[in-house]
């Protein structure tokens, strides 16, 4: 078995994989919801404080891995840390406190390993893959099986509460300068044409979507969310204290980043013009350790 620790901007997961004929079947998973992004100032400085709790849940998550004799581990980190003004200094305090090698991965790259994740479960020829995490978003324009884009801006969930939201649910004129953030930083990338591309959402802001509209009882396939119900929940959270409820009970943990999250997946689907997104479970971490199963494969026969 191998493991992988994903240090994200709103949560660090420790995710435990048998790799079965290169795909990662997951066997264990564990989460701490840290908010790395929360102890970024308007330097861009993540503070002592912040580096300290990245550290207790690495520990904490190694004693897990020491507990099941698992040896073969991966630390990755995304946004919260790579867009730090003290990126050098967290990741050589981190490495001195556990002993552990950090892989800083690019939003680029952080895009191109989702793409690679979705294709394990889902092959097609075309199509658009959406990350929304905590500090980013994650985008990849794919067609006829070649990467035509692939990009990161750095608006996520937690970020874009951080900047934007005073109480726990945006006001409407909060909401409206989300959107417009978002809109901001995707035009560059929006004179595509990338019509008809079916839109995959991988991510955990994405899955807590997939779990309100199934709590709201919407009429939603399994693995699918529209347009119109991201309207129909965000309208109703703004209207009734009942929905907010909903949240609490169906993703606490997301209480208050899943309405920032869902006013930047309306807005990106509104401007590729897509009808819905496709959740997928395999993303990120699923992709990355596929990648370096084929790296390592590849060195054996290289190196027999």
């Amino acid at each position: 078995m191998q493991a992988i620790i994903d240090m994200g901007s709103n949560t660090i997961r420790l995710s435990i994989y048998q790799m079965n004929k290169g795909l990662p079947d997951l066997v264990l998973s564990k989460k701490k919801t840290v908010g790395l992004s929360s102890y970024i100032d308007e330097e861009h400085v993540m503070s002592n404080e912040g580096i300290q709790a990245a550290i207790k849940t690495l520990i904490e998550f190694r004693k897990v891995l020491k507990k099941l004799n698992i040896r073969k581990k991966y630390v990755i980190a995304t946004a919260a840390i790579r867009n730090a003004a003290n990126v050098d200094d967290i990741i050589e305090t981190i490495h001195k406190k556990t002993r552990m090698n950090i892989d800083l991965i690019s939003g680029e790259d952080e895009a191109l390993y989702d793409l690679k994740g979705v294709l394990l479960m889902n092959q097609f020829d075309s199509g658009m893959i959406l990350d929304i995490g905590g500090g980013s978003t994650e985008l990849v324009i794919y067609e006829n099986k070649q990467v035509k884009e692939a990009f990161s801006i750095p608006i996520g969930s937690l970020n874009a509460y951080m900047m934007h939201v005073k109480e726990i649910i945006p006001t409407k004129d909060e909401a409206k300068n989300i959107e417009n953030q978002v809109e901001k930083l995707i035009e560059p990338y929006v004179n595509h044409n990338v019509d008809q591309l079916t839109m995959y959402g991988v991510g955990g802001t994405m899955r807590g979507v997939l779990k309100l509209a199934k709590a709201y009882h919407l009429d939603v396939p399994e693995n699918e969310v529209s347009y119109d119900q991201l309207k129909e929940i965000m309208k109703s959270l703004k209207a009734k204290k009942k929905a907010l409820l909903k949240v609490f009970q169906t993703i606490p943990e997301r209480t208050h980043t899943i309405t920032p999250g869902m006013i930047i997946a309306k807005t990106i689907l509104k401007a590729f013009q897509a009808k819905l997104v496709i959740v997928n479970y395999y993303g990120l971490r699923e992709g990355y350790m596929a990648q370096k199963y084929l790296d390592a494969k590849l060195k054996r026969q290289l190196n027999p």
